[in-house]
């Protein structure tokens, strides 16, 4: 999901990657995926809250005009039916679902967030008009917030009972002023989140966003991407050095769930619906690690598969499926329902 303004960073990035073997991971070759193509790179991928959906924004297809994609896994995961929204002119960087899964957001480059009814996925979609490059999207978990983090620092809230309201304006609330990597907010709405490319993540109250946000420090450089335990209880954040973090919101404590640097990038972190387990994407790697909340300091275990770097990931509302989203045009449905970790590192 992050690495849409990396590109020109990815030669540097190599040259400073070494391969650390990954000795402290277990590979699972046991768990199996489908692959959706999406015809260029995907930058995001999420499941419906009400698990019928899952929708993906990519790259701008230049013969196709496709950017985003919203499958009905309802009855097949396999070979699921596709349809494509159309009507974003440069890449959608970010989706997400609003709580009843009746309304999907999508952000992108073309300073738009677009609005989707997935009741009537081909009708037009209402358009919000940003100030710069969207980052990510989320709704607030009672669907009357949507917050969009731009490329400049800036974080857009719309209250969604006035939107069509005649010179409607959203909230502007920024940190640092320098780019949002990712925003969400809380399962319990108390709380919105920005990974923020100055290292320092950035937490509101969501019932008085205009109030001066909490700043959590710890991280060394930039952070790419925050996400909350279903509990509400822990926020988990990665940054560019490959870095994972648990903060306990309660005292605002932090600590390392993966000690080890990757000399990658963490693009994107999902918690699984029950919080046991925490999955992150990886930029340079091309797979995906999920790690066991309960037990940190046990090997995470490894999925591989993607021919580029993954981008984001998500699970499905019964935990049974991981989404991941790569720049190989795909995003691949994984089956993790039944894994389990291993107590002890592997030699």
């Amino acid at each position: 999901m992050n690495s849409r303004f990396r590109r020109s960073l990815f030669v540097l990035l190599s040259l400073a990657f070494i391969m650390t073997g990954c000795g402290s991971s277990t590979r699972n070759d046991a768990v199996t995926s489908s692959v959706l193509d999406t015809g260029s790179i995907a930058q995001s991928a999420t499941f419906s809250p009400d698990g019928k959906f899952l929708a993906a924004g990519t790259f701008l297809s230049p013969k196709t005009g496709d950017t985003v994609w919203l499958w009905d896994i309802s009855q097949s995961v396999s070979q699921p039916k596709a349809i494509s929204l159309k009507g974003h002119t440069n890449n959608v960087t970010s989706v997400a679902f609003s709580l009843d899964s009746k309304t999907l957001a999508t952000g992108s480059l073309d300073q738009t967030v677009r609005l989707w009814q997935t009741s009537q996925p081909d009708a037009p979609p209402t358009v919000l008009t940003t100030t710069h490059y969207v980052q990510s999207v989320a709704f607030s978990p009672n669907g009357e917030l949507l917050a969009a983090g731009e490329l400049y620092g800036d974080i857009l809230v719309w209250q969604m009972q006035q939107l069509n309201q005649l010179d409607y304006k959203p909230l502007i609330i920024s940190g640092s002023g320098q780019t949002i990597n990712g925003v969400t907010f809380s399962p319990d709405g108390k709380l919105l989140a920005a990974a923020s490319h100055d290292g320092i993540i950035y937490l509101w109250d969501a019932a008085d966003l205009q109030a001066p946000p909490r700043k959590l420090q710890g991280h060394t450089i930039g952070v790419t991407a925050v996400a909350f335990s279903p509990n509400s209880q822990t926020l988990a954040s990665g940054d560019y050095d490959g870095s994972i973090r648990l903060w306990n919101i309660s005292d605002l404590t932090q600590g390392p769930i993966a000690p080890e640097l990757m000399d990658d990038t963490v693009d994107g972190l999902a918690f699984s619906p029950d919080g046991k387990q925490l999955a992150s994407a990886y930029f340079l790697h091309k797979l995906v690690r999920i790690w066991s909340v309960d037990q940190p300091t046990a090997p995470p275990i490894e999925l591989a598969g993607h021919r580029g770097s993954v981008n984001s990931v998500a699970y499905s509302p019964d935990g049974k499926l991981l989404a991941s989203a790569s720049d190989d045009a795909s995003v691949r449905l994984w089956g993790v329902g039944g894994i389990s970790f291993s107590p002890t590192p592997h030699p």
